[in-house]
């Protein structure tokens, strides 16, 4: 049983890739800069809707609430009024307002009057005025108690009708606020600057991902846990900058809150949950703006949803059942999204709607699940439930794979392969395998793209897969994928640990050549990193591009770094997609020689359209088209399905060559090469012939091909001419031609 010791070697991957997160982030600074000034921002400017704010009293005595310009005073001593016209007031009006201090009462003949001592003094009328005449009318000060509206038009009823009226007045049973609309308005410009921040933690996972930066991670060894560990960790650094400038402003603006501490800690829950909602997001977005848009869009939609479940609850659910219906509403909601949680323990901190009342007193512990306690637990287990996500997304699930459909049986390969394939499947692995692949199936949508698919690659050789390629993967009950060994499907990030990749893409970073290798050496955890660094740069030819960002190389050297960080920490098995695409010759030479002298000890698998490449490098070769169609050595290949020679003649006349002289020179070839056939026609001159070569000792041998040309080509007018081989190009073609052909007959 494989069971590694991983423990110090996730640590030291998460030591590399905190490294190159800050690399990356010394040169591109802006999206953190902005994703923390935001909520600093927004915290500093709409806590300017809190100067005058006071904690909000449980006590649903109104008369006890402070209006919002500071004077609580409802004394008659403290009143100032106006009213008029006399002629309208009674005697006994008069003699009670005349006992009110001097100037405390101010006396109108008009309408227009009346209007304009309102406008002119509205800041100093208590509780207000009225004016009885053709138009009666008063007037109160709204910005005070309650009780201001109902006395004015006690006093003014009382003059029109000229009766005593005695008033009572009761509030109801629930908490009110004075500057309950100021405290919406920083519930929601703070709520929302806090929902949009954690998006921008999503734009480089996007964009790693869809530059393939993080597949090859993963296949040159990183684990899921240490990445999205660490990346949470250099985030979080962010997250807590945040909440400690958020706090501390909060702090020195008002003593409104209630526990500011559990506020913080509730800044920074929610910058964790929030900031592993965007990693998730970034597995699946198609740019990094449809990232930031989603994941904006969902936390502030979501802030807006629950801001108006609460105001419909405040609106319309009776007075006595409104504490359990928001913290109901509350409950529900705060499942979804963080932002809810939040959003929650700001209603909190300044017990808007009543929230953190219980009964006529504020409540004595903050951390009880009504309070404080269920946005925290809430928040810790959406943090845990997201990680859990990322882990499967990139680690999987291996006893899924016991569920999956069983493939069919192997059937329409050629003969000498499904030899080699049932003796793989009835059959134990050799020990000199370093790579096994045992009946691979892979659905792409509704298609079946590859279908059972074995083969093995011994240590030391050099094996080329020509055809279709793509992104495949164990899929079946008794599929599987050994390396070295080790089966990807129980132990994935063990097999990924010993494997190195050159994709056909260039997954680089704004790193330079140096800094790339680098990391590929320390989370592969070599011991002498730098002597390995240099030793790969010298090998692939990159010594003058070493300090150079690997962005800015040209194509064929982007292939060459690639090619290095593939090699890095000596791989069991390499595989490389197109690793010579963008060269020049040179580069193709040295290549070929690096790839000639790493081969000994792994095993090498190389998928290129270059048949040319595959034939120099690769000792055995697969054909694949949806199965495996044939497999062999390359000779074997060669032997078996383009056991032929070709043959190119020129003719002396290039320019003026004509039909009649090419199929008398046809003629010519069918009589002295029985079986032979024309291909590709004439062109410029130039004629081409398949000649079959030698099986079972009845054709020519390449020998007596040249010995009867250099006899009849003057005869037949013939002025050069070449014999080659079969290429793996044409072998490749002649498989698939006669695929095509069985197909047809079935």
């Amino acid at each position: 049983m494989y069971v590694p010791c991983v423990a110090p070697l996730l640590w030291k991957q998460g030591k590399a890739l905190l490294w190159k997160r800050s690399i990356i982030l010394r040169r591109n600074l802006i999206p953190y800069l902005v994703a923390v000034s935001i909520p600093i921002i927004a915290a500093g400017c709409s806590t300017l809707f809190l100067r005058n704010s006071v904690v909000t009293s449980c006590d649903p005595n109104l008369e006890t609430l402070a209006s919002a310009s500071g004077s609580s005073s409802t004394s008659p001593t403290d009143f100032r009024l106006i009213a008029g016209p006399q002629s309208q007031l009674s005697a006994a009006a008069i003699e009670r307002i005349s006992q009110a201090p001097s100037g405390a009462v101010t006396y109108v003949e008009s309408l227009a009057e009346f209007n304009d001592r309102v406008t002119k003094q509205f800041q100093n009328l208590t509780p207000g005025g009225f004016f009885l005449g053709e138009e009666p009318t008063f007037a109160w000060r709204a910005d005070g108690a309650l009780t201001f509206g109902t006395l004015v038009q006690s006093i003014v009823d009382s003059m029109l009708l000229n009766v005593t009226i005695a008033t009572d007045y009761q509030p109801l049973d629930i908490p009110f606020a004075a500057d309950i609309g100021n405290l919406l308005i920083f519930a929601a410009y703070f709520g929302l600057s806090m929902a949009v921040y954690p998006a921008f933690f999503g734009l480089y996972p996007t964009i790693e991902r869809l530059r393939g930066v993080r597949s090859i991670h993963h296949s040159n060894g990183v684990r899921a846990l240490p990445l999205w560990s660490t990346y949470l960790v250099f985030d979080f650094s962010m997250v807590f900058t945040i909440s400690v400038v958020v706090a501390t402003i909060f702090g020195a603006t008002t003593d409104a809150w209630y526990y500011l501490e559990y506020m913080f800690l509730l800044f920074l829950l929610y910058g964790i949950a929030s900031t592993l909602i965007s990693y998730i997001v970034s597995l699946f977005a198609k740019s990094q703006l449809a990232a930031f848009a989603i994941i904006a869009g969902i936390q502030s939609g979501m802030y807006v949803v629950f801001f108006v479940a609460f105001i419909v609850i405040v609106t319309y659910v009776d007075a006595s059942s409104q504490s359990s219906a928001l913290l109901t509403a509350y409950l529900a909601l705060g499942i979804f999204s963080p932002v809810c949680n939040l959003s929650r323990a700001v209603y909190l901190t300044l017990n808007i709607f009543g929230v953190t009342c219980r009964g006529r007193n504020i409540a004595s512990y903050p951390g009880a699940i009504d309070i404080y306690g269920a946005p925290i637990l809430y928040l810790c287990l959406q943090s845990l439930l997201f990680f859990a996500i990322l882990l499967w997304k990139d680690s999987g699930i291996p006893f899924l794979a016991y569920f999956r459909k069983q493939g069919a049986d192997i059937k329409g390969g050629d003969t000498f392969e499904l030899g080699a394939v049932t003796e793989f499947a009835c059959g134990p692995g050799s020990r000199s395998d370093g790579l096994q692949i045992h009946r691979l199936r892979k659905r792409f949508r509704k298609r079946l793209a590859v279908d059972d698919v074995t083969f093995r690659v011994p240590r030391g050789e050099c094996f080329a897969l020509l055809g279709p390629n793509g992104d495949v993967a164990p899929s079946g009950r008794h599929s599987d994928i050994f390396v070295d060994g080790v089966s990807a499907i129980k132990h994935r990030a063990q097999a990924r640990s010993k494997i190195g990749v050159c994709p056909q893409t260039e997954p680089l970073e704004n790193m330079t050549v140096t800094e790339h290798l680098q990391f590929y050496a320390l989370v592969r955890d070599i011991s002498d990193p730098r002597h390995n660094v240099n030793a790969i740069i010298k090998a692939v030819g990159l010594e003058q591009y070493s300090d150079r960002q690997a962005t800015k190389l040209s194509g064929g050297n982007k292939r060459k770094l690639s090619l290095g960080i593939a090699l890095m920490g000596n791989p069991s098995v390499l595989l490389l997609d197109e690793p010579s695409s963008g060269m020049d010759v040179v580069s193709k030479r040295i290549m070929r020689r690096t790839l000639a002298a790493v081969t000994p000890g792994r095993s090498v698998v190389l998928t290129t359209h270059s048949m040319e490449e595959a034939d120099v490098l690769a000792t055995r070769a697969g054909i694949l088209s949806g199965r495996m169609l044939a497999l062999g050595s390359t000779e074997e290949l060669k032997r078996t399905f383009g056991n032929v020679y070709v043959l190119q003649l020129v003719h002396p006349r290039v320019h003026d060559s004509s039909t009649e002289d090419f199929q008398r020179i046809g003629t010519w070839i069918q009589q002295y090469f029985p079986g032979a056939r024309s291909e590709k026609g004439i062109y410029h001159g130039q004629a081409w012939f398949v000649i079959p070569g030698p099986k079972n000792g009845t054709e020519m041998s390449l020998a007596q091909m040249f010995e009867k040309m250099e006899m009849v080509k003057a005869h037949m007018g013939v002025q050069h001419y070449t014999v080659s081989r079969a290429t793996l190009d044409q072998v490749f073609l002649a498989v698939l031609r006669r695929h095509n052909l069985e197909k047809e007959g079935d």
